[in-house]
């Protein structure tokens, strides 16, 4: 298996709904990582037992001489959200594959949507980082940060339902950032 892994070619493209990626490989490693550490077990929502539960999860990977580049995946809950995009080398034994995995602090669910006018959510964003051999890949915790999604970065009568939703409003407001710091202010009148 190891000789034809290392010689591999291909991609694949693929889609989820509704599941778990349970106890195994690399998905049990993330959700080991981040039970194990102090710091973030009471900022993060809890994870359960059955590994990372998803809503939805996507996938875009191509391997080229036993070179495996994770070009895009996506996992979503309506807590936590995971995306990871690097490189898995069978042929050479490394890996470097960053994780990113967001979630609402604090919340183990949500049952309704959340006006975010008036209110604020605090939103964990861990960045992980998959190393060493495809095949005993090693977890660890590169940063840790907490951001606020709140009432100044909505639109009126806007609603977080799913913690894509709020990470979206983050997006929005770091590019308008961007934007005005790079002095694109839109169009002239």
């Amino acid at each position: 298996c190891k000789a034809m892994l290392a010689a591999g070619s291909g991609s694949l493209v693929w889609s989820a709904r509704d599941g778990s990626f349970g106890r195994t490989g690399l998905a049990s490693k993330v959700v080991t990582v981040l039970r194990a550490s102090e710091a973030l077990r009471l900022r993060l929502p809890s994870i359960r037992d059955q590994g990372l539960v998803f809503d939805t999860v996507t996938s875009t990977l191509t391997m080229q001489d036993g070179r495996l580049q994770v070009d895009a995946f996506q996992l979503e809950s309506s807590v936590y959200a995971v995306t990871a995009s690097g490189t898995v080398d069978f042929a050479a034994d490394r890996t470097n594959l960053p994780i990113e995995f967001d979630a609402i602090r604090g919340l183990s669910s949500i049952l309704a949507p959340i006006p975010i006018a008036g209110d604020a959510l605090k939103i964990a964003h861990v960045r992980l980082v998959a190393t060493g051999s495809p095949y005993d890949m090693k977890v660890g915790i590169a940063s840790f940060r907490d951001q606020i999604v709140g009432a100044s970065m909505a639109v009126p009568g806007a609603t977080v339902t799913r913690i894509r939703d709020a990470l979206d409003l983050l997006k929005r407001r770091r590019n308008g950032a961007a934007a005005a710091a790079a002095g694109d202010v839109g169009p002239a009148p």
